[in-house]
C-alpha cells in the first residue's frame, strides 16, 4: 500500500515539476490568448484527454462558451455556449472550487448539450476554475481519459495546482500587457492618446482605401469649457472630461477607438461606418449626454463634428470633422444671438 502511494506521489511530483518548466514560457508570451494557448497545449501533454477546453465567461450574459478546445469533436464544441450554471464546467464556475466526476452515468451536473455534440459517450470530466487578478473568469475541462479508467481525486489536485501555476503566469501576462496600455491612455479619463489615434488612424484610413471601405470620425467639444473651469474651478472641470469619457465609450462599439483629442476635445474613430451610421452614433451620443448632464453638479453641452469618407466619398476624414466641427459651434453662437435679440 504504501509503495503505491509512493508511485502516486512519484507520478503528481513529475507532472508538476514538468508544468513550472513552461510557467517561464506562458509569463513570455506576449498576449493573453497565447499564454492560454500554452496552457492548453500542457495540459494535454500532461492528462492526454479524449477531450479538453478552456471555457470563458460572456460579460453580457454570464454564459460559458469553448474558447479553445483540443481533442475529439473540437469543431464541434467551439464557441457553443452553456448557460449560467450548467454542467460541470458551469457548477465550478459559481461555487468557486474544482470538482471532478468519476462516473458520468451517476451524476446529474452533466450537460446534456455537451453530450449530444461529443462524438463519444462521457464518461468521466474535471473542471477547475481559472481565478485572474481576483475574479473568475473561465474553466479548464477534461472530458474522458485517453487511457481507461476514470478521473480520480490525485488527477483533480494535479490540475488544480496546474490551474494555479497558469493563473500567476496569466496574471504577468496581463500586468505586462496593462503596463504597454499605461503609455497610451489618457490618465485622467481613462480613453486613448492623441498619439495612440493618430497611429490607429492611419491604419484604418489604409484599410478603407484599400477595400474601399466607409471611415468615420467625431470631434466632440465642449462647449465653452474654460469659462466652466472659471466659474466652477478646475476639479469640476476634470470631472466633466471624465463624465463624458465615459458616455463615449459606453456609446460606440469595442472596434470603435475613443481619444482625448485635446484638452477638452475627444475624438472617435469609427471604422467600417458610413456617414449615415455615424450621423445616428453622434445623436445617440448627444441624448445621452443630455440626459446626463441634467444629472451632474455642472450643467454642459457639447458640439459634435463629424468627418466621413470612402466608397465614393473622398477627401480627409479629420478636415470635414473639423469644419463640421466649426459649423456645428457657429450654429449654436447663431442661435444664441437671435435669443438675446428676442
Amino acid at each position: 500500500m504504501q509503495k503505491d502511494k509512493d508511485l502516486k506521489n512519484l507520478d503528481e511530483y513529475v507532472k508538476l515539476s514538468d508544468f513550472t518548466n513552461v510557467e517561464l514560457g506562458i509569463a513570455a508570451a506576449k498576449t493573453i490568448n497565447e499564454a492560454m494557448e500554452q496552457v492548453m497545449d500542457k495540459i494535454g501533454e500532461i492528462f492526454s484527454p479524449v477531450t479538453h477546453a478552456f471555457l470563458l465567461v460572456d460579460k453580457d450574459t454570464e454564459e460559458l462558451y469553448f474558447k479553445i478546445v483540443k481533442g475529439i469533436s473540437s469543431d464541434k464544441l467551439a464557441n457553443h455556449k452553456l448557460r449560467k450554471g450548467e454542467g460541470l464546467a458551469g457548477w465550478v464556475l459559481e461555487n468557486g472550487k474544482p470538482d471532478f466526476i468519476e462516473n458520468a452515468a451517476k451524476d446529474s451536473r452533466i450537460s446534456k448539450s455537451i453530450d449530444k455534440l461529443t462524438d463519444f459517450d462521457i464518461q468521466s470530466m474535471i473542471a477547475v476554475p481559472l481565478e485572474v487578478i481576483d475574479k473568475r473568469i473561465g474553466t479548464f475541462q477534461l472530458i474522458n481519459k485517453t487511457a481507461k479508467g476514470a478521473y480520480s481525486a490525485d488527477d483533480l489536485n494535479i490540475m488544480t495546482t496546474i490551474v494555479e501555476y497558469a493563473s500567476m503566469a496569466i496574471e504577468k501576462v496581463y500586468y505586462l500587457s496593462a503596463m504597454k496600455d499605461l503609455d497610451n491612455v489618457d490618465s485622467l479619463t481613462g480613453v486613448y492618446k492623441r498619439s495612440y489615434f493618430d497611429t490607429q488612424f492611419s491604419k484604418e484610413e489604409e484599410r478603407a482605401a484599400r477595400y474601399n471601405n466607409p471611415l468615420s470620425m467625431l470631434i466632440v467639444n465642449i462647449d465653452d469649457f474654460k469659462a466652466l473651469n472659471d466659474e466652477h474651478g478646475h476639479e469640476a472641470g476634470d470631472q466633466i472630461l471624465k463624465e463624458l469619457a465615459t458616455i463615449l465609450k459606453t456609446a460606440v462599439r469595442r472596434v470603435d477607438v475613443v481619444t482625448r483629442y485635446g484638452g477638452d476635445e475627444f475624438a472617435i474613430l469609427l471604422p467600417q461606418t458610413s456617414k449615415g451610421n455615424a450621423e445616428l452614433v453622434r445623436e445617440r451620443i448627444n441624448k445621452d449626454i443630455s440626459k446626463s448632464s441634467k444629472k451632474s453638479p455642472v450643467t454642459y453641452t457639447v458640439s459634435i463634428g463629424l468627418g466621413s469618407a470612402g466608397a465614393k466619398a473622398t477627401g480627409s476624414v479629420v478636415e470635414k470633422a473639423e469644419k463640421d466641427l466649426q459649423k456645428q459651434k457657429n450654429a449654436k453662437v447663431d442661435t444664441a444671438k437671435k435669443k438675446r435679440k428676442k
